[in-house]
């Protein structure tokens, strides 16, 4: 097994684990260092109509409003890991597959 099959299934038992200790209702979405999503829970799934299989190895970019939004978030939670502090309780607006607008608390 290479470093990076041991980084992804790492990740894999993590999202597993986090799934379960949050219930069915929040969406556990995780990205790589290039912001790919690399896992979708069946509430994210719900929540903004993409199954995982659409959204695997995508940007987030799909379920922003504006392009300007995209920017600022990426901005906070980078600075937010280069201080090695988490980013709790963001609020901000997303589009659903099917075009409606939703807020969502990132955390």
């Amino acid at each position: 097994m290479t470093a990076e099959n041991e980084t992804t299934a790492d990740q894999d038992v993590a999202f597993a684990d986090a799934t379960e200790m949050t219930g069915h209702g929040e969406a556990i979405i995780t990205l790589d260092a290039a912001g790919r999503v690399t896992s979708w829970n069946p509430a994210a799934a719900e929540i903004f109509g993409w199954s995982a299989g659409e959204m695997t190895g995508e940007t987030l970019d799909r379920l922003a409003s504006s392009g300007k939004e995209v920017a600022e978030e990426r901005r906070l939670v980078e600075e937010a890991l280069r201080a090695g502090r988490t980013l709790r309780h963001y609020e901000t607006t997303r589009i659903r597959k099917d075009g409606r607008e939703i807020t969502v608390h990132i955390t």
